[in-house]
């Protein structure tokens, strides 16, 4: 296809990408408790000078790095100039700022596949990670692991780049390779760092072979690496007041230090199963043919990618995999850095499949028929042939005329047959192909479009319901056993606090950064009665009486444990205790729902066809009465 036709896909891909990131952004729900809480409450109080902190911002434990939140205070002057009507159009301001550098990165990535590998694996990488709901929500993530994504990116592109180089360049390549990665992984996500590995084999072959550019590479790749580990050492020893080496505290936690009373373990863990259903629910089909592309791939590789650099270039996803699937505690953003890695091997996967039909494919085929023809037509009649010869031994004399005849008609009959299916073989393998792109591409859209809808659809209650806060609301606004759907404190006006009332939670909830006393005096100051090893503090909750606003839903609560039943439902009429008004329900669904509607969306109308039900209940805002504010 000449490049004038190919150009008006390309921009329609890339348009449609934008359109998603720009969607994702203003709709897509955070994935987990941690990145409010450890991110956007800290980014806030950074910006705002309020917020919630956790235990990993104590400067006892130091285990959360200000030089990667710090970038983000280019939206203070927006913040404070009153920009917006409402406050917490920032929060999705901030968003869309991610999904631009998320777009960027995919371009670049794109272009760099288009240009050194080929076209069509650029366009299948580029329709994955528009359609993939794995994206939908780690492209605009307040999240390390989401940073390291998106710099994995850059890294990827310029590492295409020193494997196809054809102009000297390759010490440029590198290196860019090398500042991306350090940059994503050090600023972002230390373990990041592992994906390097098998490209580092890469470059030490070569620079090996080049002997006389090792010690410039050398010299070059180690001032990169560190000059950004000594930024990041000089902010962070600013901002908590004493020497601190965050990705250093990082591993030293996770793995060094890891022990049954502190560590990740702690907080959870689960079987292998946990990642492979992860995957299947954020990749669907192109989970399976990524790691199935790890096996066919390789034996059929475009000229413009060796064996060698395939397993460089695609098989930091399987160390990565090794690595992680083995850990007992999982989280879904623990796989955001090998998205795309994911989505570049079912590319190529894909497009080797589909060039099976083309003229062009060594392996096409076409050519393989047209080369076999003769073969197969002996190999067809003299079957045949060998099948009448036993039938005529066993046929009376007196029939054996008419019963030739018979079989060689039948004969003819074949070979008509068989020539009238070569002389069409273009078009039925063009048929063929087409019908497997389309039903691939169909099915994958289907699986993740409606997986992405029931997302939106289904969880997006608390950002509806805490962007209807009163501007000029003050006070307090509690939580209880829903304190882990809090969207964050940018959608509080400034005299508003989030507290926490008594639940069923029974770890360790974040306290509050100190205002009015500076931020730095704030951040450097370390808290009271916070721990490591997750152990529940009553000086986190307040009693009830002292809450302006409040959350909940209309499930029933645990009144042995001390919870409060402020709203009800009964008979689909909501019930609101005294003293307090309803200010705004939105429908969240059920866990009790069937599996299918809680994993996809599916229309009212195609479940009353098919017998289910998607329930839901409500999830309300709601304001004391006697309440001036």
């Amino acid at each position: 296809m000449p490049k004038n036709q190919k150009l008006p896909l390309q921009c329609f891909l890339l348009l449609s990408l934008l359109i998603s990131r720009s969607l994702s952004a203003l709709y897509m729900i955070s994935q987990d408790c941690d990145e409010v809480f450890n991110y956007w409450e800290p980014l806030n109080f950074l910006l705002r000078n309020f917020g919630k902190q956790t235990w990993e911002y104590s400067p006892l434990y130091a285990i959360r790095s200000w030089a990667y939140l710090l970038p983000y205070s280019i939206f203070y002057p927006i913040i404070h100039s009153n920009l917006f009507p409402k406050i917490y159009y920032n929060f999705y301001s901030i968003r869309l700022f991610l999904a631009s550098l998320s777009f960027f990165s995919d371009v670049s990535l794109f272009n760099s596949i288009k240009n050194l590998i080929h076209p069509k694996i650029a366009n299948y990488f580029i329709f994955f990670q528009l359609i993939s709901p794995a994206l939908s929500h780690s492209s605009i993530a307040l999240l390390p692991s989401s940073f390291s994504m998106i710099f994995n990116n850059l890294a990827l592109s310029n590492y295409i780049h020193f494997l196809n180089d054809k102009n000297h360049h390759h010490l440029k390549h590198s290196l860019l390779t090398i500042f991306w990665f350090s940059f994503g992984s050090l600023i972002g996500w230390p373990f990041n760092l592992a994906l390097f590995i098998p490209m580092a084999f890469k470059f030490l072959s070569y620079y090996l072979n080049n002997i006389k550019k090792f010690p410039l590479f050398f010299y070059s790749s180690s001032m990169i690496f560190f000059s950004i580990l000594l930024i990041i050492k000089e902010i962070d020893t600013k901002f908590y007041k004493k020497f601190q080496l965050v990705p250093f505290n990082i591993i030293f936690y996770n793995v060094l230090n890891s022990n049954d009373k502190s560590g990740p373990n702690i907080f959870g863990t689960e079987k292998l199963s946990y990642y492979i259903l992860n995957l299947l629910l954020n990749f669907n089909l192109i989970a399976i043919l990524s790691f199935l592309s790890l096996f066919i791939s390789p034996l059929n590789l475009s000229p413009n990618l060796s064996l060698f650099n395939y397993f460089t270039l695609i098989y930091p996803m399987v160390f990565w995999c090794l690595i992680f699937f083995s850990q007992p505690h999982k989280e879904e953003r623990f796989l955001y850095p090998i998205y795309p890695w994911i989505n570049l091997s079912t590319s190529i996967l894909i497009y080797q499949l589909i060039t099976l039909f083309d003229n062009s494919s060594k392996y096409n085929l076409s050519s393989f028929l047209s080369n076999h023809r003769n073969s197969l037509n002996i190999k067809l009649f003299k079957k045949e042939d060998n099948s009448n010869l036993k039938i005529n031994q066993k046929l009376n004399s007196n029939t054996t005329t008419t019963t030739n005849d018979n079989i060689n008609n039948q004969s003819n009959d074949y070979e008509t047959l068989f020539s009238l299916l070569y002389n069409n073989i273009n078009f039925i393998i063009l048929f063929v192909r087409n019908f497997l792109k389309i039903f691939l591409i169909l099915l994958i859209t289907a699986f993740s479009i409606l997986r992405i809808l029931s997302l939106v659809n289904n969880y997006s209650a608390p950002y509806i319901v805490y962007s209807h806060i009163p501007q000029d609301a003050s006070g307090n606004i509690c939580v209880g056993r829903e304190w882990y759907r809090y969207p964050s404190s940018f959608f509080l006006p400034d005299n508003l606090r989030l507290k926490f009332t008594l639940s069923g939670f029974n770890g360790l909830l974040p306290g509050d950064f100190e205002e009015n006393i500076g931020l730095i005096e704030s951040i450097s100051k370390i808290p009271k009665n916070m721990n490591n090893q997750n152990l529940f503090d009553p000086s986190k909750l307040t009693d009830i009486q002292n809450c302006n606003y409040y959350v909940d839903t209309s499930k029933q609560v645990d009144v042995e444990i001390g919870e409060s039943q402020l709203i009800s439902n009964e008979n689909n009429i909501l019930k609101i205790q005294k003293n307090w008004t309803l200010l705004h329900c939105d429908k969240l669904i059920d866990t009790s729902s069937q599996i299918l509607t809680r994993v996809f969306y599916i229309p009212v109308f195609i479940q009353n066809l098919i017998g289910i039900k998607t329930k839901y209940f409500d999830y309300c805002l709601l304001k004391r009465i006697n309440d001036d504010n």
